[in-house]
């Protein structure tokens, strides 16, 4: 088999007996074994072709017999560096467009049991010291398409050139964006690893602004509050027990409490009139209800002024003269009727 059984004159072309040709090489091993480079083509022909390399004009087929593109397999590949696709296509299916960006379609990274295990890098561009740095864009075919290049796909999600990513959004501002500002609402939802999802969004007509999170966790029962420019931190709820906690607030409306109670009230200040029905001012030691700074209605130890602030009986009504209406029940026989401190009448039962 390994017997010539033609050969050109100093070894340039050999055929075996086994059927095998050689060129540049005596021995050949395969059909077809070239010791050299080779180029092949109408034109190719007359063009010198890298060292140990080969060029093809033509459309070359692996495990086809109608290659369509100018290289179309049938089968896997196993490729131990790196795939370049420089303004064409590269994918399992046949697209015609070459032109615009190159695009991976459809294409797996292993198949079958055969799972590699390295890394897999995807690059938007080449650091070529020059030039417009390069983005990573993610995108998705609905069912049926028929065109080709772009016009058959929807953008996604784009890695830009500085390490932005934007998910609804072709030019993220940030290192993650959601959505694009009166297009499409940025929405994120967390699962819970048993069941449940939490969605967080913004508003429909969200404005433009940038929450700043506290630097800790801060305690039980606090809650966050904003400087009014988005900057946040944790304050603590002012009063304590249940029910709700008005804290500092300013009044905007009125505060309708109708069937409820105000409990555990250590003071109140009044600056307009208060309207009780069917109310219960219960009156601990010491404490009073002072409405108005002109002084209604005070209630002081236990005793009740009308017109009086400090009253020191159980009842004193001061007249618009200035004199005071006062009920001393200091004894336990009488309640001593007095003006102006002088007594003037007794009562007795």
């Amino acid at each position: 088999g390994a017997t010539p059984v033609f050969q050109v004159i100093g070894g340039t072309m050999t055929v075996l007996a086994n059927g095998n040709v050689g060129i540049g090489t005596t021995a050949p091993l395969a059909k077809l074994g070239v010791l050299g480079n080779a180029a092949i083509g109408a034109t190719y022909g007359a063009i010198t072709p890298p060292t140990s390399g080969l060029i093809v004009e033509g459309n070359v087929g692996i495990g086809t017999t109608n290659p369509v593109t100018e290289l179309d397999v049938i089968g896997s590949a196993n490729i131990s560096s790196i795939i370049y696709a420089w303004g064409g296509v590269f994918g399992t299916g046949n697209d015609t467009d070459t032109t615009g960006p190159g695009y991976i379609m459809g294409a797996n990274v292993g198949s079958g049991s055969d799972r590699p295990g390295g890394t897999l890098y995807i690059s938007g561009g080449l650091s070529t010291g020059s030039g417009e740095g390069g983005a990573v864009i993610f995108r998705t075919s609905p069912a049926g398409y028929t065109g080709g290049g772009t016009s058959f796909s929807v953008e996604r999600v784009r890695v830009t050139a500085n390490g932005n990513i934007g998910i609804g959004t072709t030019n993220p501002g940030t290192l993650l964006q959601l959505g694009t500002a009166g297009t499409t609402k940025g929405v994120l939802s967390l699962a819970g690893n048993t069941s449940g999802l939490v969605t967080i969004q913004p508003a429909a007509a969200a404005g433009t602004w940038t929450m700043t999170l506290p630097d800790t966790a801060g305690t039980s029962g606090q809650f966050l509050t904003t400087d009014g420019a988005g900057v946040t931190s944790w304050a603590a709820a002012s009063g304590s027990g249940s029910g709700d906690n008005l804290g500092n607030h300013i009044a905007t409306t009125t505060l309708n409490m109708a069937g409820q109670s105000i409990v555990n009230a250590s003071s109140g200040t009044f600056t307009a009139g208060v309207t009780a029905s069917s109310a219960t001012l219960t009156n601990t030691a010491g404490a009073g209800l002072v409405v108005s700074s002109s002084a209604y209605l005070a209630v002081s130890g236990g005793n009740v002024g009308v017109g009086v602030t400090d009253p020191t009986n159980k009842l004193e009504i001061a007249s618009s003269g200035g004199s005071i209406l006062q009920f001393d029940t200091s004894n336990a026989a009488y309640v001593s009727l007095k003006i102006g401190g002088v007594e003037v009448a007794r009562m007795k039962p």
